[in-house]
C-alpha cells in the first residue's frame, strides 16, 4: 500500500483472499516452531488446553520447576536397559515392548520411562486428568521434551571406561498411556542417539501426536484410546547385525534432567 493508491471492493478483496490462501497454506512442520506460540498469539489455531500437566521440567533450569534431582549423587541416573529381542536375533527390535517396572533408571528388556524416582509421578509425563483425553476437541497435540545426557560405561564395575562405538547407541521416543495404564510406543517418534557425540549435552524430541496414534495404541495393546499420559522413553540397541554381543545389563548411559511440554492444536482453514 502506498500514499495515493487507490481501493475499492474489487482489488481489496483480491488482497485478502491472497492473504487468507497464504495463511492457509501454512504447516505446522515447516513454519511453527516448538514453544513459540502462545494463546494470545493464535487462539484460532490452539485449542483449549485440558492437560494437567503443560509444561514441567525437573532441575538444572530446564523450564520449570517440578521435583528436584536427589540430594544425593549428580542428579543423574544410570539407565542400562535394552531394546528387544535380547539375546539378539537379529534386526529389527521390537519396538513395543516395555519391562514390568519400566519407570526410571535400571536394566531389562525393553524400554523404561524417564523420570528422576521410580514413581511414574516424577517421571518425564504430561498427564491428562483421570477420565484422560480422547483429544476429540483439538487434532493433535504438540510434545516436546528434552533430558540432559551423562557418562556411560560398558561394565558396572569399569567405572568411567569407553566401550567400542557402535554400544553407545540409544533411543528415545514417546510413548502413550491409557487410562487403563497399558502403555505404547509412537513408531514414528523413535529417534536414535550416540552417547559420546551427545554426552554432558540436553537432547530433544519434538512430535505432533494426533487421534491416528491413539487408535494404534488400543490396537496394539487392546486397551482404550484415551490419553492418560505421553512420556519420554529410553532404550538402548546394538545397530550392527553381525555383533553376538548382549547389552542387557551390561553398561549404562546415565541421564538427568528433563524438561517437557505439550501444546494442543487445531487445524483447519480461514474463511
Amino acid at each position: 500500500m502506498k500514499e495515493g493508491d487507490t481501493y475499492d471492493a474489487a482489488n481489496t478483496n483480491a488482497e485478502i483472499d491472497s492473504l487468507v490462501t497464504l495463511v492457509n497454506d501454512l504447516t505446522f512442520a515447516d513454519n511453527v516452531r516448538p514453544r513459540a506460540l502462545g494463546s494470545q498469539h493464535l487462539p484460532s489455531v490452539l485449542a483449549n488446553d485440558d492437560g494437567v500437566d503443560v509444561n514441567r521440567g525437573d532441575g538444572m533450569n530446564v523450564g520449570t520447576a517440578y521435583l528436584n534431582w536427589p540430594a544425593s549423587g549428580f542428579a543423574f541416573d544410570d539407565y542400562s536397559n535394552v531394546l528387544s529381542p535380547s539375546p539378539r536375533s537379529g534386526n529389527p527390535v521390537d519396538i513395543q515392548t516395555f519391562v514390568a517396572s519400566p519407570v526410571g533408571a535400571g536394566a531389562g528388556i525393553g524400554w523404561r520411562v524417564v523420570s528422576s524416582s521410580a514413581s511414574i509421578a516424577d517421571s518425564c509425563s504430561v498427564v491428562w486428568g483421570v477420565g484422560g483425553t480422547t483429544w476429540s476437541d483439538h487434532e493433535s497435540i504438540l510434545v516436546s521434551a528434552s533430558i540432559c545426557i551423562g557418562r556411560n560405561s560398558r561394565d558396572q564395575g569399569q567405572g568411567l571406561s569407553e566401550f567400542p562405538i557402535w554400544q553407545h547407541c540409544f533411543a528415545l521416543a514417546f510413548a502413550i498411556e491409557d487410562t487403563a495404564g497399558n502403555r505404547y510406543c509412537v513408531p514414528r517418534t523413535v529417534r536414535c542417539f550416540q552417547a559420546i557425540t551427545s554426552l554432558g549435552e540436553r537432547v530433544s524430541l519434538t512430535a505432533l501426536l494426533n487421534a491416528d496414534d491413539l487408535t494404534a495404541a488400543a490396537a496394539e495393546h487392546g486397551g482404550n484410546a484415551n490419553a492418560r499420559r505421553v512420556s519420554l522413553i529410553f532404550g538402548r540397541f546394538i545397530p550392527d547385525d553381525s555383533s553376538s554381543d548382549d547389552l542387557d545389563g551390561v553398561g549404562w548411559i546415565a541421564l538427568g534432567p528433563f524438561n517437557i511440554s505439550q501444546m494442543p492444536m487445531k487445524h483447519g482453514t480461514i474463511s
